[in-house]
Formats: structure tokens, C-alpha cells, sequence
């Protein structure tokens, strides 16, 4: 019988260890998937794409169309907006050296000047 709780001990190891690994996998998909949001959403707002789909802002857009709260809404807008001015913020997203909340933070000092000092 030992032998027996030792294997399905095992095999419960062993599926979450294999979970483990398919959240890592899921994280580092997510992380891409969301630089590429903000890519998107700049070119959204660069083309104005969200007047042809009938939002009067690109915040309206992202608050309706995608289902966005407000706040995350304002987020990923400022995050994507910094990206845009600074191509080097794009590189520590990527990094993970920095969050959207980050950027979204430091895009209000980009108005003031000093954008490479800021990062």
C-alpha cells in the first residue's frame, strides 16, 4: 500500500510542477501580449482608428470597446503614449525593469522636460 501513496504522491508532484511551468509560460505570453497592446493603442491613436469605430476618444475606445475600467484605461494610455516618446522606456518594459503603472507614472514628468534624466 506504501507503494502505492508514494506513486500518487508523485504523480501530484509532478502535475504541479508541470503547472508551475505552464504559468511561466502563461506570464511571459502575457508580457508580450501586453507591449503589444500599447503598440496598439498608439497606433489606434496615431490613425485615429477609434473615431472610425465610433468613440469620440481613444479613452472612450479602450473604456467601452475593449471593457477596460477607467483607471486601467488611463493606464495603458500613458504607458503607451511614453513608449511612444521614448523608445528607450519600450526597451525597459520589455526588460521587466519597469511596470505599465511605471511608465504610466513617469509620463506625467515627460511634459516637463529632461525625458532621459527621468528613466
Amino acid at each position: 500500500m506504501g507503494g502505492q501513496e508514494g506513486g500518487k504522491d508523485e504523480a501530484i508532484d509532478r502535475a504541479a510542477f508541470q503547472q508551475c511551468g505552464y504559468s511561466r509560460s502563461a506570464v511571459r505570453n502575457e508580457h508580450t501580449l501586453l507591449i503589444s497592446i500599447l503598440e496598439r493603442l498608439n497606433e489606434i491613436e496615431k490613425r485615429s482608428l477609434y473615431l472610425e469605430e465610433g468613440y469620440s476618444s481613444l479613452f472612450a475606445f479602450c473604456t467601452c470597446r475593449w471593457r477596460y475600467s477607467p483607471s486601467k484605461a488611463g493606464r495603458f494610455i500613458s504607458a503607451a503614449r511614453c513608449m511612444k516618446k521614448l523608445p528607450a522606456a519600450r526597451m525597459l518594459l520589455v526588460d521587466r525593469r519597469i511596470t505599465v503603472c511605471g511608465l504610466a507614472k513617469i509620463a506625467r514628468l515627460l511634459a516637463e522636460g529632461n525625458p532621459e534624466e527621468i528613466l
